[in-house]
């Protein structure tokens, strides 16, 4: 019996030795088969692989959910509905509105007037004061300013649920999809992502105050991923930091993405470039940081060791900006999507910089 016993034992562990080599092969063999961004080591370009196949499956998952849900729309906006009905039906929001009482959508119509910012702004005014559960079941993990493009900014209540929402039925069908129709997009090149961090505030519980958008600090676990070097973040003047996004985006020649929240901000970075490129070519042919940047101490010392001398990619640099700006992104970039270029960037705010 206990040789038996032993015998299934070796087997299971041969077995499972070799379902893991078999993996790790395959990954060893995609990652090295890939197209890989200039800074890309074996263990980051490892890494960026894994994060994309994490992300593939999620989407997967998340779209055929989203399939499911869209065949009856107003069924799925129904039971989102009164889900958040009861589940908030014992906040003070939801004691003053009677959502006890609600229990179909023409009850919520029928009771629920139609409103603006300022019938919530009593209620906000509560969470900054501490109660954290007056509007939502959830405490709130920050109050999210908006960007006050219609007036004034407000503040929302924004929930950990709030952000898994977002993540899975947004970001995540969005890369699923992207793979699926352009798998070529799905490459270990990286993104020249252009966002800056924030300054946060705080109430007098210490709920913060500041931007829900993507940025540096809600980014921290997928730095493998983006050409900027993680110290970078931590400065808080956005033309110094603008200038960091650039310059490591330039040093990498097979840069894959640029991404920004807003396509205002890629039209800055190109205006940007335009100007600054000769400071730009030269900390990068000299790898040395220009002096001029008013950015702390710490932060440049640790940018500097970032950095290295590139005389050859200096040169090309030079030549591709001397030749003028149509095109330059595709001149300077050629590996450089022209899914996300088109996704996330206006032609008509590019219109002689930017090629689609």
């Amino acid at each position: 019996m206990f040789s038996l016993l032993r015998k299934i034992v070796k087997r299971t562990l041969i077995g499972s030795a070799l379902g893991v080599g078999g993996t790790a092969a395959v990954v060893i063999y995609n990652v090295g088969s890939s197209k890989w961004s200039d800074s890309h080591t074996w263990g980051s370009a490892t890494k960026h692989y894994l994060t994309n196949k994490f992300m593939v499956c999620l989407g997967f998952v998340s779209f055929r959910q989203l399939v499911k849900q869209s065949k009856d729309v107003r069924q799925t906006q129904a039971e989102f509905l009164l889900e958040q009905i009861t589940k908030n039906k014992h906040t003070q929001y939801g004691r003053d509105h009677n959502f006890g009482s609600i229990q179909s959508v023409a009850e919520f119509r029928h009771s629920q007037p139609l409103s603006r910012y300022q019938d919530y702004q009593p209620y906000v005014d509560m969470i900054q004061a501490g109660d954290l559960l007056a509007m939502t079941a959830d405490k709130p993990l920050q109050l999210a300013v908006t960007s006050g493009t219609s007036g004034q900014s407000s503040l929302l209540p924004t929930t950990a649920d709030i952000f898994k929402r977002f993540f899975l039925s947004g970001i995540a069908v969005l890369f699923q999809r992207l793979h699926e129709t352009q798998p070529e997009w799905v490459t270990l090149q990286k993104s020249m992502k252009l966002f800056y961090t924030p300054r946060w505030r705080h109430t007098a519980h210490g709920l913060l105050i500041g931007p829900n958008s993507s940025n540096p600090d809600s980014a921290k676990r997928i730095y493998h991923l983006y050409t900027t070097p993680p110290p970078a973040y931590g400065i808080m003047t956005e033309p110094e930091a603008l200038y960091i996004h650039l310059l490591f985006g330039l040093m990498d020649s097979n840069l894959g993405i640029i991404e920004s929240n807003f396509a205002s901000t890629i039209y800055t970075a190109f205006k940007t470039l335009e100007k600054r490129w000769p400071e730009l070519v030269k900390d990068i042919e000299t790898g040395v940081l220009n002096p001029d940047l008013d950015i702390p101490d710490d932060v440049r010392d640790e940018i500097q060791r970032e950095m290295k001398p590139n005389a050859e990619r200096a040169r090309e640099l030079k030549k591709q900006f001397e030749l003028g700006f149509d095109n330059l992104a595709q001149r300077i970039w050629p590996s450089l999507s022209p899914v996300l270029d088109h996704l996330l960037c206006c032609a008509h705010l590019l219109p002689n910089i930017w090629s689609l």
